[in-house]
């Protein structure tokens, strides 16, 4: 925390006198002058920092730091998050949790339980749903289902991957429907939580999108092969 600390007094630094890093100014670790222009963002309180940890003493600690520094902060990971869940809501710090780690993964993973995100979502927290995978991001609903299964409440759940990521990251605009809002829809025949359920169409800022993708033309392509299906076999 000292070194983030040392880093955002660089970015008001540099706020002050950009002049300073052009006149060879050490600043801290090397940082680029795209760094100290998104840390000053951060230091303003135009984007929220987000800085991982997962013990509740950790989380502790960060939320001592973020009120000197006077900071918006996304804490990612949070397993013991739920020992620490009325600290968090009082300090309305939004968590990014993965309802699959529910288990010690680690020593700072000791507490880490089930209904995590239940207990956050219960005492007031902006839980952000994640499996912290883009190659997997396809499973974003099956882990809300997960969270579901822990305890979490349906509708948080479903808030949890779409209204609360996007108005943690400052994107009030999306993730919900109402008037104004980004038209960016999925038609669903059923629960979208549930493994059965297949998006039926989407909308992206209003417009109706193919849901043909690179899995479809290859599915398509190779479904029939020459000699498939084999002849069935003739007993004597």
């Amino acid at each position: 925390l000292a070194a983030w600390s040392g880093r955002l007094d660089d970015a008001r630094g540099f706020a002050r006198d950009p002049g300073a890093f052009d006149r060879g100014r050490p600043f801290a670790e090397g940082a680029s002058r795209q760094d100290l222009e998104v840390l000053g963002k951060v230091a303003r309180r135009e984007l929220p920092l987000v800085v991982s940890a997962q013990a509740a003493f950790q989380i502790e600690a960060l939320l001592r730091w973020r009120a000197a520094e006077q900071i918006d902060l996304v804490i990612d990971g949070a397993a013991e998050g739920g020992k620490v869940a009325p600290q968090l809501a009082a300090a309305k710090v939004p968590v990014i949790v993965d309802p699959l780690v529910y288990g010690p993964g680690g020593f700072d993973q000791l507490g880490a339980r089930a209904d995590n995100a239940a207990l956050l979502a219960a005492a007031g927290v902006e839980v952000i749903l994640s499996n912290h995978a883009t190659h997997h991001a396809r499973t974003l609903r099956q882990v809300a289902g997960n969270a579901v299964r822990g305890g979490m409440p349906h509708d948080a759940a479903v808030r949890a991957i779409t209204e609360v990521p996007a108005r943690g990251f400052g994107q009030a605009d999306r993730g919900v429907i109402r008037a104004g809002a980004a038209a960016d829809l999925v038609l669903w025949p059923g629960d979208p939580l549930e493994l059965a359920s297949r998006a039926e169409v989407v909308w992206i800022g209003g417009e109706e999108t193919s849901l043909r993708t690179r899995q479809t033309a290859l599915f398509e392509k190779y479904r029939t092969l020459p000699g498939t299906p084999a002849p069935a076999l003739s007993l004597p």
